[in-house]
C-alpha cells in the first residue's frame, strides 16, 4: 500500500492508446457478497459515454458482481476522489491526471480498476521494477503501491478481486509480489486473505511478499 499516495511521474500527452508490450489484464468477473441496492439490471449495450466502461463478458453488471479490467483515461473523474482518499500531494489536480496518463501509457505499471453497478469501487496500482543487472530476471520483483476500495463496498470482495488480479498480472513477469501496509488500518485485510507481513525498518508497515514462482 502506498503511504504518501503519490507516484513519480513527467508532463504526458493524452493516453495514445494500448501500451505497446504491455501485459493485458482481459476483465474478469467476480462474484461478491452482495450489498442492499436498489438498481435495476441494465442491459447490453455499448460502453457507457460517461466513463467509457465496457460492459463485462456477460452482457450485463449486476448488483454484488465486480468486473476487474484496466483503467482508462475516462476512469479519472470516479478515480480522483479514492486518489485523495489515500493521500495525495499538494500540487494540481492536473498534474495528477496527466501523471495518471502517462502512467497508463507505461508498460511497466499495471492500473486496475473494479466496476460494478454503481461504477468504480476501487483500484489498484503495481509497478515492475524490471530486471536486476546482475541476477536478470532470478529475483524481479513487482510492487503493489496503492490497493483501494470505496468505504461503502468495503467487505464485500472488492479489494480481494483486485489483489487476486494483480498478483496474475505479477505472475506473468516477476518472482516476486510485495507491497506494504499500515499495521492496523489495511495488514489485517491480507492477514485474512492468508498473507503474513515481516518487521520493516518502518515497524508500522510491515512488508508482505508473495513468492509466485520461477518464470
Amino acid at each position: 500500500m502506498r503511504r504518501n499516495g503519490t507516484v513519480a511521474g513527467a508532463r504526458v500527452l493524452p493516453h495514445p492508446g494500448p501500451r505497446p508490450g504491455a501485459l493485458r489484464v482481459q476483465p474478469v468477473v467476480h462474484q461478491v457478497d452482495p450489498v442492499p441496492v436498489n438498481r435495476p439490471q441494465r442491459s447490453a449495450g455499448p460502453a457507457r459515454p460517461e466513463t467509457g466502461w465496457p460492459e463485462p463478458p456477460s452482457g450485463r453488471i449486476l448488483a454484488g458482481m465486480t468486473t476487474v479490467r484496466e483503467l482508462a483515461a475516462a476512469d479519472w473523474p470516479q478515480l480522483w476522489p479514492m486518489l485523495r482518499d489515500m493521500g495525495v500531494g499538494d500540487e494540481p489536480a492536473e498534474t495528477h491526471r496527466e501523471r495518471f496518463l502517462r502512467l497508463l501509457a507505461d508498460p511497466r505499471w499495471a492500473l486496475l480498476g473494479a466496476v460494478d453497478a454503481g461504477g468504480l469501487t476501487g483500484y489498484a496500482a503495481a509497478q515492475d521494477h524490471g530486471p536486476h543487472l546482475r541476477s536478470g530476471d532470478t529475483h524481479r520483483t513487482a510492487r503493489l503501491h496503492d490497493l483501494y476500495v470505496r468505504p461503502d463496498r468495503r467487505r464485500h470482495g472488492v479489494g480481494r478481486a483486485l489483489l487476486a488480479a494483480v498478483t496474475r498480472w505479477a505472475a506473468g513477469r516477476a518472482r516476486y509480489l510485495e507491497w506494504q501496509a499500515h499495521r492496523e488500518r489495511a495488514a489485517p485485510f491480507y492477514e485474512r486473505l492468508g498473507h503474513r507481513g515481516e518487521p520493516c525498518p518502518q515497524p508500522e508497515y510491515p512488508t508482505f511478499i508473495v513468492d509466485l514462482g520461477p518464470r
